[in-house]
């Protein structure tokens, strides 16, 4: 496709956004001379979905790769104002290239994360206290699921996990038909089946380590995207519901956990949510470019 017929299959595509379209804008974008504004950028994603059938058209299967492209300052602003979740760590003197980020198969000391993580649930509300320490130690050892931890000079700093569930499964959880307790290896996705992602739980120290971790995650969803659906959480904490809410994923469910306590589900297919505002403030974006 030349630069002129993709002008006009633009301008075809979203009037308001591309009316004034001409090749010399188009030029400036593609050589990083300039960028399209947001609302351009969220057409762009959906005009290369529509044409290419794929959430986000053009992206390295690496996720090394990847995480090059995400802007890690941006998406550090998302934490600032989570203090339990997030935790204030000081991290001034930090940079991003000493936080290493494994996955806890293949960490030698993946036991003593899950005891960090039963203690931090303790401290909570108790909400995986059925799921046992022994249960999640075998889901972080299956090979669909991603449990991230980060380290800062070795020591560490955070982790996330998430679970890569069959889509009636994941629909079942979103909508509280199913408790995560009740989720068994066999609610895992294997092969290249059609899967979705749960974020079941996430912690870090403070936001450069909240950063790192979700630039991995952000990183996995774009690497693993033709098989990839949708992702989603189910969060109780009023920080962690704001959280979701900033990353801009759709409410879904609620219902009482316990006396007083409101357990809410957040959902959202891939392809909105790397078309959505927050999403393309982080990746693929050049901050010394000036935007139009």
């Amino acid at each position: 496709m030349t630069q002129e017929e993709l002008v006009l299959e633009l301008y075809q595509f979203d009037l308001e956004n591309f009316s004034n379209l001409d090749t010399t804008t188009l030029s400036r974008w593609e050589r990083g001379v300039t960028q399209p504004n947001i609302s351009k950028q969220i057409s762009l994603v959906k005009f290369f979905q529509a044409l290419f059938h794929t959430p986000f058209p053009c992206t390295p299967s690496d996720e090394n790769e990847i995480e090059k492209k995400i802007c890690k300052n941006r998406l550090a602003d998302l934490f600032l104002k989570n203090k339990k979740l997030v935790l204030n760590f000081p991290s001034s003197m930090m940079t991003f290239d000493n936080f290493e980020i494994y996955e806890l198969r293949e960490y030698s000391d993946a036991e003593s994360v899950i005891d960090i993580h039963a203690e931090l649930d303790r401290g909570f509300h108790n909400r995986f206290e059925k799921i046992g320490q022994e249960k999640m130690k075998r889901w972080a050892m299956h090979p669909s699921n991603r449990f991230f931890i980060c380290l800062y000079k070795g020591q560490f700093f955070g982790f996330l996990f998430s679970l890569s569930l069959k889509k009636d499964i994941f629909e079942k959880v979103m909508h509280f038909e199913m408790d995560e307790t009740e989720i068994t290896t066999q609610d895992f996705v294997t092969d290249n089946d059609t899967a979705s992602s749960y974020v079941l739980s996430f912690f870090s120290m403070n936001e450069k380590a909240a950063s790192a971790l979700f630039i991995r995650y952000d990183a996995y969803l774009l690497a693993q995207q033709k098989v990839l659906e949708s992702l989603g959480t189910t969060v109780i904490m009023d920080e962690a519901k704001s959280l979701v809410e900033r990353i801009e994923l759709d409410l879904c469910c609620s219902k009482e956990y316990k006396e007083g306590t409101v357990q809410v589900s957040y959902k959202k297919n891939l392809f909105d949510f790397v078309a959505s505002k927050s999403f393309l403030k982080l990746v693929f974006q050049k901050e010394e470019c000036e935007e139009e």
